[in-house]
Parts: C-alpha cells; structure tokens; sequence
C-alpha cells in the first residue's frame, strides 16, 4: 500500500485510485484500526464493515458510497460517555439538517481494550464533505464506503 504525505489532498484516500490509502499514522494506530469491527444496526440486526474487504448488504439506495463517522473521542483521547454521548447527538441533528440519510452505529475493538464508540452510517455525502465532517469532529480517520469495493480507511490529519 503506498502511503502519501500527510497535507497532500485532503481526499486522497476516498477517490478509487489504485489501492491509494491516505493514512500516515503509526503502524500499531493503523493495526488498531484493522481490528476493528464497524457495526451498522439496521432493522434489528448488525452488518459488519471490515477495513479491506467488500462491505455486507446495505440500504444503498440511491446511493453508491457512504462514510462511516463518529464524534466519539477526538483525535483518539478518551472522553466521559456523557460528553461523547452529547457529540454524537449533535452529529446526528447536524446531518439530519443537512439532510443526509443515517444509520446507527459504533466501532468495536476486538481486542476489547477500547470502549465501543456510537457512530454514524452516512449516506449521501460525497468524500470530501465526509472528510470534512470527520476533521470538524477532529477525528484522526473515517472509514470510506464504496458499493462493492473494499472498505477504506481515510486518515485526516
């Protein structure tokens, strides 16, 4: 996977081009992120979105992509669940206004070190404007959701 300079195009890793992954952080960051289950709850049950592999049946609609997005913890620091709670319920009326279809959501760690983090399922964004909800919640990454292609991993910082 090539890597890129961090400050060279800010969706970079969200257009499909060649297996080009903007993500720059450290080795063991980016394992942390690929053992990681991102859990999408929809009608009573859960889809499992995997970094790399091709995304499980979803309500695409009439949409071809998605981003995966949380409010949850920024730049990867621990907060109280009250004041993250707060964060996710604003991104939720954010989008909501912006009138972007969601669904809910949370990251799950496999190893079980990390909390699970409530997150968001968009629809209707495109990748830059995924990109900037993600850096406006001063997030480290989103994932990147494209009909029938691999899950990626998008760094934003």
């Amino acid at each position: 996977m090539r890597k890129l300079r961090p400050g060279r195009g800010a969706d970079a890793g969200v257009r499909e081009r060649a297996g080009v992954t903007r993500f720059v952080a450290t080795r063991s960051l980016r394992a942390a992120y690929e053992a990681t289950a991102y859990v999408v709850f929809l009608r009573g049950r859960e889809r499992v979105l995997r970094i790399g592999a091709r995304p499980p049946a979803l309500p695409w609609g009439v949409h071809r992509q998605a981003a995966f997005i949380t409010a949850w913890n920024p730049f990867g620091r621990l907060r109280p669940a009250r004041i993250n709670d707060r964060a996710h319920r604003r991104l939720a009326a954010d989008l909501r206004k912006a009138g972007l279809r969601s669904f809910p959501a949370e990251g799950r760690g496999d190893a079980g070190d990390w909390p699970p983090e409530r997150s968001l399922l968009v629809f209707g964004c495109g990748g830059k404007a995924a990109a900037a909800w993600g850096r406006r919640l001063r997030q480290n990454a989103i994932l990147w959701i494209v009909r029938e292609r691999p899950v990626r991993l998008v760094a934003l910082r």
